[in-house]
């Protein structure tokens, strides 16, 4: 992708028509230096991938800024942050997924991460995809539930999730028309 912003909903919603679905790559920027990790996103868009999401539970290195332009310049794809907190922000991607742990009670995960990153994505005029973000029990602790001290929906109760799900669209202005 160019540095021309792109609107991530048409986009998201683009391949959605397209393809029925889409391929997102999750990339941790701990697991490998920034060429190792422009290399596995050039494999990734050649089976296929339509986006490269870049973030970690725990950002333990400063190499985050690098790693986004060696994947986009190797690549050529966009590349959205699905940042661990609001700390994992830097200029230069497509877009960011603004989440909020809505499976959680802690808020510092529903709303207090997103608070003190506004500023700084605003500034760097970063778009923005509010997203919903749920833990189900997997069967294990994964990074995300210890990072976050929160308990997954448990897997055998799709009705809780549902009715996360259904509280968070009802934060957006088009909730009506998705609750159809």
């Amino acid at each position: 992708m160019s540095d021309k912003k792109i609107d991530m909903e048409r986009y998201l919603k683009g391949i959605l028509a397209q393809k029925g679905g889409g391929l997102f790559i999750l990339i941790d920027p701990d697991r490998g230096s920034p060429l190792e990790l422009a290399k596995l996103a050039a494999l990734s868009a050649e089976l296929g991938a339509d986006a490269i999401l870049i973030g970690s539970s725990i950002l333990l290195n400063d190499d985050l800024s690098e790693t986004v332009r060696s994947i986009k310049s190797t690549t050529g794809m966009p590349v959205f942050l699905f940042p661990g907190n609001g700390q994992q922000i830097t200029p230069g991607v497509d877009g960011i997924l603004f989440l909020s742990l809505i499976s959680g009670r802690n808020p510092r995960w529903l709303i207090e991460e997103q608070v003190e990153a506004a500023p700084r994505i605003k500034a760097m005029g970063i778009p923005v995809l509010p997203t919903g973000y749920m833990i189900i029990e997997s069967g294990r602790v994964t990074a995300v539930e210890f990072m976050s001290g929160t308990v997954p929906i448990p897997r055998d109760k799709p009705d809780i999730a549902a009715a996360h799900a259904i509280a968070c669209l009802l934060y957006t202005s088009d909730a009506a028309d998705e609750l159809d």
